[in-house]
Order: structure tokens, then C-alpha cells, then sequence
């Protein structure tokens, strides 16, 4: 078994390096061999995969080598749902479909007289599921992404009609990434290829993970600040009435992270010494480190009333105090505020992804993604 990777030649490569590959490559390789497992135990003979990776593509121009353009072949299409969205066919060609169904129609034995062209129908959808699920619940897991293949579809027709379709999720792109696997059985080598389409945004989200993988991260403590330029991340946990006030400037991909206490320093000796304590300080002290401000945009997270969870209500909560001391210094100091996620009784985490913009914002079991921008 062999994985490869892009060519480093393309546009697109250029924004995968090559320790972001290979964490790709290494968690498709976990997915492409449980999804081989389950095939073996369908078909009765051990499936294996041969080889794997990321391929630069053209949108309307298949890979050359496995198939003639209008040769015919049977492509199993599962839509992906979720965090990655996208298309994944399983590709056999007609001779393979023959060798599949005639093991097939031997396990069934006697069962297996009738509509025979339903029952290949249905074998080749079965053996499409058992693939993709099996595979995509191996990388999944490595990637930290919840994925929901659909129910499998059997198609039929040229190859070129089977890769325009796969490739819809990557829209008008002249080209594009896939993930890609080929497959032997025990009975039959090159038995059938396996590829994945993503969206763009999903395959950003993709190498993003996989970027997080080397790039250093700073933790923000309570009453910290921290600045960071691309491909940093800054993060802060557990923010109850606490408010992370972030600034990002998109020309130098820099970010700043205050985690506010309290909505006032007491007197200026304590706002010096530690001026992302307070909110009527940090956003003074960021902009300061940041100029010029006319590039920077600001998103607030957190200010929730940690008194809610115990079944009281209150006024004019230390959150409540924080966030409108942080709006109120945002809109002096003349700074664009894009966004806020204020409030409630949940603690929050958020993390700052300094080479896009991209926040993460957790709390309990979920989470959602927004952007400084």
C-alpha cells in the first residue's frame, strides 16, 4: 500500500504544505482501511487498498489512465452531509461489475434466481454503503468531523458524465482537489477507485484542521492579552461573565485577544499592568499594538450570567457590565465591530484561526464557525 500527494506544481497545492497532506493522507488511510474491511466481508475475498491522496484535477477533464472518456462504467454516488459536504462515488468498471456479480450470485446460490439485473442493482448499492460509510467513519473520527453519507445510488454511463457529476460540489473551478483510493480484491487487481469531492469551504475547513496540527496555539488566561500573526490561533476557555474581545486586521492576517474580567480598572496603575483585565483598557492596549486601526475589525465573545444556571435572574450582571463596557470602548475608539455571541448562561470557548479570520465558538456540545471579516 502507497499514499501520494499533490503536485506541487498547481495553484491549489499552494495552499496545502506538506505536513497538511500528509495528516489528510494519514487520516484517509485510516478510513480507506476500515471501509476495505467491511467490503471483504461482503464480498468474501479480502479487499485492500493499493493506493491514496489528494489529486489536483480538472473539472471537466477525469484523471487519465482508468477509464476512455466515454468508456462505460458503474458509479455507486453517496452525497456527504454535515461538517464536510460534497459528492463520493465508488467507480467499477463493466468487466469488474461481471467478476462482482458473479461472486455474488454464487453466495446467493439458489436465491438468486429472478431479476437478476435488481439484484446487482441492489449488491452494487450495498457494496457502494458498506465502502463509504466504513471509510468515512475512519476519517471522520481522525478529522474530528461529523459526516452523514446519503442513502447510495447506482448510475450507469460514460466515465466523463460519472466525473462532471462527482465534481458539482466544487462549482464552476477550472480545477480542483479530490481524495482518491483504488482498490484490489483478492480475485481481481485495480477492482475499483474510490473519490471524493468536497466543497471549497469544506476543503478549507479540511486543511485548516489539518494546519492546527503544527501551527503554535496560545492559550488567553483571564486578565491576558496576546497577539499573534498567521498561522497562530488564539483561544480562550471557559468564558462565563468573562468577555474575549478579538481585533483582526485581514491585509497583515494578525489577530488580538483581550480575556475581560471586569468592565473597569480601579485605578490606572492596575489597567497598565495588566490592561486585558479590563475592558475599559483592553481594547485601547490591542488597537495600540495593532495600528492602524482604521484595518481592524472587532467580535465579542462571551458575557454570560452564570447566576442563570442556579435558577436566579439578575440585573446588571458582571457579563452583561463587560459587554456593554467593550461595546461602548469599540464604538469610541472608532473600530468596525462585525460581530458578537453575548450572553445566555453557557460558558463559552473561542478560538481565533489568525491566517483566515475563522472563529470557533463551543459551548457544551456545540459549536459554530464566523469569521472577522
Amino acid at each position: 500500500m502507497c499514499g501520494f500527494f499533490l503536485s506541487n506544481e498547481s495553484s491549489e497545492a499552494a495552499t496545502w504544505g506538506t505536513l497538511e497532506e500528509e495528516r489528510v493522507r494519514s487520516a484517509l488511510e485510516k478510513g480507506i482501511i476500515e471501509g476495505a474491511r467491511g467490503l471483504s466481508c461482503m464480498l468474501g475475498g479480502k479487499v485492500t487498498p493499493d493506493t491514496w491522496g489528494l489529486l489536483r484535477v480538472g473539472f471537466n477533464t477525469p484523471p487519465i489512465g482508468l477509464y476512455a472518456p466515454q468508456q462505460n462504467v458503474y458509479s455507486v454516488f453517496l452525497a456527504m452531509q454535515g461538517d464536510l459536504y460534497g459528492t463520493a462515488v465508488l467507480n467499477f468498471s463493466v468487466q469488474n461489475t461481471e467478476k462482482l456479480m458473479d461472486r455474488i450470485l454464487q453466495q446467493l446460490g439458489p436465491a438468486s434466481r429472478g431479476n437478476t439485473d435488481e439484484i446487482m442493482r441492489s449488491a452494487m448499492e450495498e457494496a457502494g454503503n458498506i465502502l463509504v460509510n466504513g471509510l468515512m467513519a475512519g476519517f471522520s473520527r481522525v478529522v474530528q468531523m461529523e459526516v452523514y453519507p446519503s442513502v447510495p445510488k447506482l448510475e450507469q454511463g460514460p466515465w466523463t458524465k460519472s466525473w462532471n457529476k462527482l465534481m458539482m460540489p466544487q462549482g464552476v473551478a477550472a480545477s480542483g482537489i479530490v481524495l482518491f483510493a483504488d482498490f484490489s480484491w483478492e480475485l481481481v487487481p485495480k477492482f475499483g477507485q474510490f473519490f471524493l469531492s468536497l466543497s471549497q469551504s469544506s476543503l478549507e475547513n479540511l486543511r485548516l484542521w489539518a494546519l492546527r496540527g503544527k501551527v503554535m496555539s496560545l492559550s488567553v488566561g483571564i486578565g491576558a492579552m496576546e497577539i499573534g500573526s498567521s498561522p497562530m490561533t488564539l483561544k480562550a476557555t471557559d468564558l462565563g461573565s468573562c468577555v474575549a474581545v478579538m481585533m483582526y486586521d485581514t491585509h497583515q492576517k494578525m489577530g488580538g485577544m483581550a480575556h475581560v474580567m471586569l468592565p473597569r480598572s480601579p485605578c490606572d496603575e492596575s489597567g497598565n499592568a495588566r490592561p486585558g483585565k479590563y475592558a475599559d483598557t483592553a481594547v485601547a492596549a490591542l488597537i495600540k499594538k495593532m495600528r492602524p486601526k482604521t484595518r481592524l475589525c472587532a467580535w465579542l465573545v462571551g458575557g454570560a450570567d452564570m447566576l442563570m444556571t442556579q435558577g436566579f435572574i439578575s440585573s446588571g450582571s458582571i457579563g452583561s457590565r463587560n459587554s456593554e463596557a467593550l461595546r461602548d470602548e469599540i464604538k469610541r475608539a472608532g473600530v468596525r465591530l462585525v460581530g458578537e455571541d453575548l450572553g445566555g448562561s453557557q460558558a463559552r470557548t473561542v478560538e481565533l484561526f489568525t491566517e483566515t479570520g475563522e472563529l470557533w465558538i463551543k459551548w457544551k456540545q456545540s459549536k459554530r464557525k464566523e469569521f472577522i471579516r
